[in-house]
């Protein structure tokens, strides 16, 4: 894929992104601000094994699933100062992938610098 094919599907998955959050999503009975996938393929999951059910995985496995659908996502686009955004584009870098690191900013989505190796991240 060429960086105008990438920029297009970012901007396609940004354009999602902000209609989906704009228009607000529940889970649990709670407005949600971001899109999470991980929970729906666990679910579906313990509906074929629902012997696993009484494991009560909690958040942790979800999270898993989601952070694994990224770092083998084609393009993953995030936002500075999110330490979860700092390890996939970190992530997605060791494994290659660092020239589809996008930020997401005010103004549109530009590149991360640095091959796509962000700046390290300080926690506060």
């Amino acid at each position: 894929m060429d960086r105008p094919q990438i920029r297009q599907m970012a901007e396609e998955n940004l354009k999602t992104f902000n209609r989906l959050t704009t228009i607000g999503s529940r889970h649990e009975g709670k407005d949600k601000s971001v899109i999470e996938c991980g929970h729906q393929h666990v679910d579906k999951y313990l509906d074929k094994h629902p012997h696993e059910r009484e494991y009560r995985y909690g958040v942790l496995l979800p999270m898993v699933v989601d952070y694994e659908m990224l770092i083998e996502a084609d393009v993953f686009i995030g936002v500075r100062g999110s330490s979860y955004s700092n390890d996939v584009w970190i992530s997605c870098y060791h494994n290659g992938k660092g020239l589809y690191n996008y930020e997401y900013i005010r103004d549109g989505i530009i590149p991360i610098d640095n091959g796509g190796l962000p700046s390290p991240f300080e926690c506060f």
